[in-house]
């Protein structure tokens, strides 16, 4: 009874190891269900190769937690089986099936609530930045003319320059970038106004320099 017990343990260790790492990698950058594939690939050892892939393999931060997640991944997945194999030879009753069963739903259940969820990555991320956990500026690269300019991304932390001034207050123009769109909780604020309000969590897609971008960004 006890290696079940075990076993049921280390899966709710991987699933909450997959939530912080899928948090750790949203503050690098990356939208929520990236991470969380991402995190999953990872730490199962599936290794998809995507265009997602790219933007952690390019990234520092980003190539640390998924590489803690390699490691991790294999050493709960043994711990896992070696317990299934010792619950094989113990004499398991019906109610203690039973008691297993229903933490199983209870979990999954807790698992499926975006509530929860919500409230549990706050927790996470507020416990990251207590430890000083870097928070980086996405700057993905969406579409290169030439090897000077192209369409770049640039998420807004609330920490930002940019962050609750307009357009015309940020003085992006004056700065040699042009605002062409805002992405906002998923939906996209087309040829924006020099009055728009920029905030926290907007997405800015900027034509320039990309050089300039990136040193601009640091």
């Amino acid at each position: 009874m006890i290696s079940l017990f075990i076993t049921v343990f280390i899966f709710l260790l991987l699933a909450v190891i997959v939530e912080v790492a899928t948090t750790a990698l949203r503050l690098t950058g990356l939208d929520i269900h990236t991470a969380r594939f991402q995190a999953l690939s990872a730490l199962s050892g599936t290794g998809f190769t995507t265009n997602e892939s790219e933007l952690v393999t390019k990234d520092k931060q980003r190539r640390v937690i998924v590489m803690t997640l390699m490691i991790v991944g294999p050493i709960g997945f043994i711990t896992i089986l070696t317990s299934i194999l010792l619950s094989s030879r113990e004499n398991v009753m019906l109610y203690q099936l039973l008691a297993l069963a229903i933490l199983a739903f209870l979990i999954l259940r807790v698992s499926r609530s975006r509530r929860i969820m919500a409230i549990f990555h706050k927790v996470i991320e507020h416990s990251l930045k207590r430890r000083h956990y870097p928070r980086k500026v996405a700057l993905e690269e969406v579409l290169q003319l030439n090897d000077k300019f192209g369409v770049c991304e640039i998420k807004i932390s609330k920490h930002s320059i940019f962050c609750d001034k307009t357009l015309a207050e940020s003085s992006i123009k004056e700065k040699g970038f042009i605002v062409l769109a805002i992405k906002r909780k998923g939906e996209l604020l087309a040829v924006p106004h020099a009055d728009d309000k920029i905030i926290e969590e907007d997405i800015l897609v900027i034509f320039g320099n990309l050089s300039y971008i990136r040193e601009f960004t640091k």
